[in-house]
């Protein structure tokens, strides 16, 4: 009679810095599922608010990154994580309650290194167009630039051995997407990136009430993050930050009326 299978383990990342009006809705969604994670983490990135305190009452190992952005605080956490699987949410990512039950059966496909999901931006209005705007140009677009599927930070999943064989390749910048430049490192290294709409999860877009000159910089991470893998994705980035750019200027008006400041009420 074969064995059964032995599920991976699920280590649950989250950066921080100065979180405290989301990072409570993401750890209580969290302590909700169904198949509960090995650990969460989450990584202090000189937080001057209450986020540690919310860490610590919601059980969480906290560490901490002196060295600012995200890039570094991702990285730390996946040193740290003990987890055969290493998630990265943002802080103000939202989990049904299936999630982590969803992850684990994708990764039951030896082939699968990573893996995103789509994102819900539920607290706009005309937020199913929304959404479906942002997830194509997330997925479908990029998906076709790298030629692999595109891994989304606030919903991403990697093996703990995908990531020891490509860290070490990653760019260490605070002005590229970082999440596409792992994308991109595991695209080289020949690793399977799979997607699956089930692992939907929530997020505030809070990015709603940033400024124009906010959101030309980073869409124009977008490029920078290309230029160094391949130039004419790079070329096509550039444009394409720029559609985007004119896209986002002009519903605007539209999403900051449905906007709410505090998170998934």
């Amino acid at each position: 009679m074969p064995k059964p299978a032995i599920r991976p383990t699920l280590s649950i990342v989250i950066p921080v810095f100065n979180e405290e009006n989301y990072l409570s809705d993401c750890l209580e969604s969290i302590k909700r599922q169904t198949i509960k994670p090995l650990e969460v983490i989450v990584v202090d990135n000189n937080s001057t608010d209450g986020s540690v305190k919310i860490a610590k009452e919601a059980g969480a190992t906290i560490i901490t990154e002196q060295d600012q952005g995200i890039i570094f605080a991702r990285n730390r956490g996946f040193d740290q994580a003990k987890g055969d699987l290493i998630a990265k949410l943002d802080a103000d990512t939202r989990l049904y309650s299936n999630w982590t039950e969803e992850v684990l059966h994708q990764f039951s496909d030896p082939a699968t290194n990573g893996l995103s999901g789509p994102v819900s931006l539920g607290q706009i209005k005309l937020s199913a167009l929304a959404s479906w705007i942002f997830n194509t140009a997330t997925f479908l677009v990029n998906g076709l630039l790298i030629g692999n599927n595109m891994l989304l930070g606030s919903n991403l999943v990697i093996r703990k051995d995908a990531w020891m064989r490509v860290k070490s390749s990653l760019h260490m910048r605070t002005d590229i997407w970082e999440d596409l430049d792992l994308a991109l490192a595991m695209d080289r290294a020949n690793l399977k990136i799979a997607r699956s709409s089930k692992t939907l999860v929530e997020i505030s877009q809070r990015r709603a009430l940033d400024g124009a000159l906010e959101v030309m910089q980073r869409l124009m991470g977008w490029p920078l993050t290309y230029w160094p893998y391949n130039k004419f994705s790079a070329i096509i980035a550039v444009f394409l930050s720029m559609f985007s750019w004119v896209t986002i200027m002009i519903l605007r008006p539209i999403t900051r009326r449905g906007f709410n400041k505090q998170p998934f009420q």
